[in-house]
């Protein structure tokens, strides 16, 4: 095994669903899209943040931003976020096992776009439409 590679990550948005259920107890299909946290599943913001832990010791190449977590309020945000960060990591790791200095020129570039994420609100790294 060549000692430059970088595990991958995969992603799997019913793997966020199970994980949001599994933490509150309830059944993974009450878990849609448009459920929001607050309102629906009556989370208040220490409940949120300590998911949003979980969720990034499962999937090691997300980390929620200050903006992130302010922003992030229905769970098809959450899984947009988590799937933008992965398919960045894969990239970085793909782009590692050709040439660490394309990696390197990605990971810069991926630290640029949460910098402006940060400035701009999540709406930025979420996409126009959330």
């Amino acid at each position: 095994m060549d000692a430059r590679a970088t595990p991958q990550v995969g992603f799997d948005a019913n793997k966020i669903r199970a994980l949001i259920a599994k933490y509150l107890g309830i059944d993974a299909e009450r878990v849609t899209d448009e459920v929001h946290f607050r309102n629906d599943l009556e989370l208040d913001s220490l409940d949120q943040l300590e998911l949003l832990i979980l969720i990034e010791e499962e999937f090691s190449v997300v980390e929620f931003s200050n903006a992130a977590v302010e922003q992030i309020e229905i769970v098809g945000d959450l899984i947009r976020y988590v799937e933008i960060n992965c398919l960045l990591g894969d990239l970085y790791a793909k782009a590692y096992r050709r040439r660490p200095i394309f990696a390197a020129i990605l990971r810069a570039s991926s630290l640029l776009s949460n910098l402006a994420a940060d400035r701009l609100g999540v709406a930025y790294a979420l996409g126009p439409d959330s």
